[in-house]
């Protein structure tokens, strides 16, 4: 009970704020030390590992030599531990614009383009522009 009290004495008022925000399952729990520190464990974890996801999930980038169904994996991959809106069900599009892409379409048109370049760098003949439709 004492060590809890001491705890929160040197962690400042900021971290003692947290700790009176901080859920328990008895009063006391709020005075055992080891209870403290695992709440102010899990508070910190969660939140540093959700930002850390993000991160690495806003520097992936395609490879060079990476298909883009090898990407789509390992975005889709990602983005499980960002707690992101699922892919499949998302759309996007511009508040000037009522045309609204769907995932389903942009994966599409993104794996048409990784296809059409990987041709094109193969191949001498020259190629026409490709007009893509999202349409249902």
């Amino acid at each position: 009970m004492r060590r809890a009290a001491v705890f929160l004495a040197c962690v400042g008022n900021d971290a003692y704020q947290l700790f009176q925000m901080l859920d328990f399952e008895t009063d006391k729990d709020r005075q055992s030390i080891d209870k403290v520190i695992d709440a102010f464990k899990r508070y910190c974890t969660s939140e540093v590992k959700i930002t850390y996801e993000r991160y690495v999930f806003n520097c992936r980038v395609q490879e060079v030599s990476e298909t883009f169904d090898a990407f789509m994996a390992d975005i889709r991959r990602l983005a499980r531990c960002c707690e992101f809106v699922a892919l499949e069900e998302s759309s996007c599009g511009t508040a000037s614009s009522s045309a609204y892409l769907t995932t389903q379409c942009v994966v599409s048109c993104c794996r048409l383009a990784s296809s059409t370049w990987h041709w094109r760098s193969t191949s001498a003949r020259p190629v026409k522009s490709l007009l893509v439709s999202c349409e249902p």
